[in-house]
């Protein structure tokens, strides 16, 4: 198995926003946290190039932006008032962890598992799925 990045921080920065030396750093190592965190999912090797390119961007970016000066990425409830007036927002991310969003898992799932029997008396194969021969 491949321990390569499934991303660059080039194709970090042409998808996203210019980094400077610092960030360019940091995203580099989350790359490398992120490809790992994507080979914990069945699916992963089935996935396309491109697939697991734009997933590893999107894990980094949403850890990335979660530091970030003002509202993080993802912000549903936090209340700043300034005399009558007041914005509220809620952090759905807001340490920065790496984590992938549901659509991002389903697409590394892979093929679902399937139950199927063997009858000794008859020698037929059922896929409890179906409910037919295989």
């Amino acid at each position: 198995m491949s321990d390569e990045p499934f991303a660059t921080v080039d194709d970090l920065q042409d998808g996203w926003r210019q980094l400077d030396d610092a960030e360019q750093r940091r995203a580099s190592k989350l790359i490398e946290y992120a490809s790992d965190l994507i080979r914990t999912y069945p699916g992963w090797r089935s996935a396309s190039t491109l697939t697991l390119e734009r997933i590893c961007c999107s894990v980094v970016r949403r850890a990335m932006e979660a530091d970030m000066n003002g509202t993080p990425a993802g912000a549903n409830t936090m209340t700043e008032t300034a005399g009558p007036f007041s914005n509220t927002f809620g952090f759905a991310n807001p340490s920065g962890d790496l984590r992938l969003w549901p659509s991002e898992e389903a697409q590394l799932k892979g093929r679902k598992a399937r139950a199927a029997s063997f009858d000794m008396a008859t020698g037929m194969l059922t896929d409890h799925h179906t409910g037919e021969a295989p």
